[in-house]
């Protein structure tokens, strides 16, 4: 087993703005059913009150709720020469890469054993991942 990281990578802002994983997806929806809970307790339907409220609750739970997240979970990744150490929260998975199957509608899902897993890093990340997954395939040395 190699002893030293190819890439280490900890998740940043803008990639949780447009890289979703189950739990954020679920967070950001709990936030925008709160938030259009409250507005529509505070405002009739479809008064022009109730519309901007629902649009900073979207705009709240889309650009708050990834920072939130960020510093709850800390999601961080390093790959190594045979395998992918993926830490969220209190979690850390080894996947090791011969097991990873590419996902072709998403560039940052992975399939581990049948199950999608998604990525939340770069795309500088992934192109590495992508290198070190074809040298495991063909069974080149790095």
């Amino acid at each position: 087993m190699a002893k030293q990281a190819l890439i280490v990578e900890k998740s940043k802002y803008p990639t949780l703005l447009y890289r979703k994983n189950g739990v954020l997806k679920l967070l950001e929806s709990g936030f925008f059913a709160i938030g259009l809970l409250l507005v529509l307790s505070v405002f009739p339907f479809r008064s022009p009150g109730f519309v901007v409220g629902m649009v900073l609750s979207a705009v709240f739970a889309m650009l708050i709720v990834p920072i939130l997240y960020l510093i709850w979970a800390k999601p961080s990744y390093e790959l190594y020469q045979d395998r992918l150490l993926a830490k969220v929260g209190t979690k850390e998975e080894t996947i090791w890469l011969h097991e990873i199957e590419k996902e072709y509608d998403l560039p940052y899902m992975i399939r581990v054993k049948g199950k999608r897993f998604p990525l939340l890093v770069s795309d500088a990340f992934l192109k590495e991942l992508n290198i070190q997954l074809e040298v495991v395939r063909r069974g080149w040395k790095k």
